[in-house]
């Protein structure tokens, strides 16, 4: 299974040469956040502040990040904040796979420095895309009338599965990320 050390990297140079010559061949995925505090995935009510507590101190305010999104993005990338890709993961993984068929294949994930947020994404990636694709397998034989047996081995398992996720689409993280790619 892929971990953030292992995930394979893209230099910069060999990333602008394949946008300018095969640029729908690639999805980029830049997970840099953009200032706004995290979207609630439930409904929050409000909450009265607790008794004792100083009135300088503001205990329920969103947490606010550190925005690396302003100031420029790679031509024709898709933003998807770190603060809600947990939550939008498997919408990503159903566009990637229909990108597929269009001829996609190089998924590139970057953050500011593709140290922790553009890795992670991919790993979280690659699991959920996973998932789906177990799902979708379990389906169609259950669809086909179920008939067991052939559990596990042959070209769905493993490494190869995870390391380049489907077939002909390979995940990968830009080397030094955002910031790597303007020095440039």
């Amino acid at each position: 299974m892929e971990t953030i050390a292992t995930l394979p990297r893209i230099s910069r140079e060999r990333l602008s040469s394949l946008l300018l010559s095969h640029p729908s061949k690639l999805a980029i995925i830049d997970v840099r956040d953009d200032g706004k505090p995290p979207s609630p995935t439930l409904p929050t009510l409000p909450r009265s502040p607790p008794p004792l507590l100083l009135p300088n101190r503001q205990a329920n305010s969103p947490k606010k990040t550190k925005p690396d999104y302003v100031g420029g993005h790679i031509k024709s990338s898709t933003h998807v904040p770190s603060r809600n890709f947990a939550s939008s993961v498997r919408a990503l993984v159903e566009t990637l796979r229909e990108k597929e068929v269009e001829g996609v294949e190089i998924v590139v994930f970057l953050c500011a420095l593709s140290q922790q947020r553009g890795p992670g994404a991919a790993v979280r990636f690659l699991r959920a895309r996973a998932r789906v694709e177990a799902e979708a397998e379990a389906e169609a034989e259950g669809q086909e009338g179920g008939g067991g047996g052939g559990g596990g081995g042959g070209e769905g398992d493993g490494k190869v599965k995870m390391g380049r996720g489907r077939p002909g689409q390979e995940v990968v993280v830009l080397e030094g990320g955002f910031v790597g790619w303007q020095e440039k």
